[in-house]
């Protein structure tokens, strides 16, 4: 049993922690998630989206010159619809927020970005505007809508 310096409950629900030797986390399981939570859809999410971007811009020489403020993170993407969650402990998965250079000349400033889904990001990232139009046109004609 352990007490949570936060919440102030004695419980034994506390995640192990790799760098003590057979220890556990500082805090409980509920507010570790609660702090990755708060932490993921406040400024924190936006400073992994910067510093992922910025690493990007210096490998592919562009232009990069974006802060927090210079967008903000919607619950939804605006392509797909489908709402936007953080990859806290599991990765970037289709539903996560992705930064996504409009025109791919301008690099990462301000204007020339925009929040979208990591699967609408995939979904065009190797295609051209030509593609994505047939295929479009393609979905309508195979799947029209009822």
């Amino acid at each position: 049993m352990k007490t949570c310096p936060a919440c102030g409950k004695t419980s034994t629900d506390f995640y192990p922690d790799s760098t003590k030797k057979g220890g556990f986390s500082t805090y409980c399981r509920s507010c570790t998630s609660e702090h990755s939570y708060q932490y993921y859809h406040g400024r924190g999410w936006k400073i992994h989206l910067l510093c992922a971007a910025r690493r990007r811009a210096k490998t592919k020489g562009i232009p990069f010159t974006l802060t927090a403020d210079d967008f903000e993170i919607p619950e939804f993407c605006p392509i797909l619809g489908i709402k936007l969650v953080a990859g806290i402990k599991r990765g970037a998965g289709p539903d996560s927020a992705s930064l996504d250079r409009i025109d791919l000349a301008l690099g990462y400033v301000a204007g020339n970005i925009q929040i979208i889904s990591m699967r609408a990001n995939r979904m065009k990232s190797d295609a051209t505007v030509d593609e994505l139009h047939r295929f479009a046109d393609w979905v309508n004609k195979e799947f029209p809508l009822t």
